[in-house]
């Protein structure tokens, strides 16, 4: 746990990912236990500024809009950042950045299921931070992927600039807790609906019942008809008379 300090009286909301902190609520007294920094300025960074942050070991990796930046900062003390007038704020980067909206709203679905006894395996992608995604940095966070998670090392997959694993979604908080890791992404994996379709394209989301389709290994052929830029009448020519 972070220890928590008083934020500046004129701190904004900081959003990654789809998450936001509000400093008001969550602002950390240092930086111990993680490498990584939001900051944010009051305008623009000038070259004199980057080079002044430069030599207190600030080193920018993402532009993050509204004058806010991605940064690795090694250092714990946070106190020489917040020293010059043109900063505004600075946060630590924290865990809940790591997990995009839409993952930890699937991960609390999956939790707060009567349906589920939270045995639900998801497929992840989990990207470390810039100065960790080389290959050397990639084995050191498959390992520890999978000493977390208790998995056989084989079924944590080093990709290019990432790691895949197949997880419960309870262990997706805890990946997180990693220092390295920059964010962690669901693999949506595409698959074959019945015959439905017009169902799923035109219900409602609560209404939706998809079940997945179970051919008998036969050959199949997936055609895009393009009708979302045409109609049945105006399709192309392989389609006509056939609709």
């Amino acid at each position: 746990m972070m220890a928590e300090s008083k934020a500046p009286a004129n701190a904004n909301s900081i959003t990654v990912n789809g998450r936001v902190v509000e400093p008001q609520e969550h602002y950390a007294r240092d930086a111990e236990g993680t490498d990584h920094i939001v900051l944010t300025l009051y305008d623009n960074i000038t070259p004199d500024q980057y080079s002044e942050l430069e030599e207190l070991n600030v080193h920018f990796q993402e532009d993050l809009g509204n004058f806010t930046y991605l940064c690795r900062y090694e250092t714990p003390n946070l106190a020489p950042l917040c020293h010059p007038e043109w900063v505004r704020q600075v946060v630590v980067y924290r865990n809940k950045f790591k997990i995009p909206e839409e993952l930890s709203n699937f991960v609390r679905a999956i939790k707060n299921s009567s349906m589920s006894d939270n045995d639900d395996e998801i497929l992840i992608n989990i990207m470390p931070h810039h100065e960790c995604s080389d290959f050397a940095g990639l084995l050191e966070l498959a390992a520890n992927v999978g000493a977390t998670i208790g998995a056989n090392p084989n079924d944590v997959k080093v990709l290019t600039g990432k790691v895949q694993v197949e997880v419960k979604a309870a262990f997706v908080e805890e990946i997180a807790r990693d220092k390295h890791v920059w964010v962690i992404k669901q693999v949506m994996v595409p698959y074959l609906a019945d015959d439905q379709a017009n169902k799923i394209a035109l219900g409602s989301v609560q209404s939706m019942d998809i079940q997945s389709f179970h051919g008998d290994n036969q050959t199949i052929a997936v055609i895009d008809t393009g009708f979302d830029l045409g109609t049945p009448s105006d399709c192309h020519l392989a389609f006509q008379g056939y609709i």
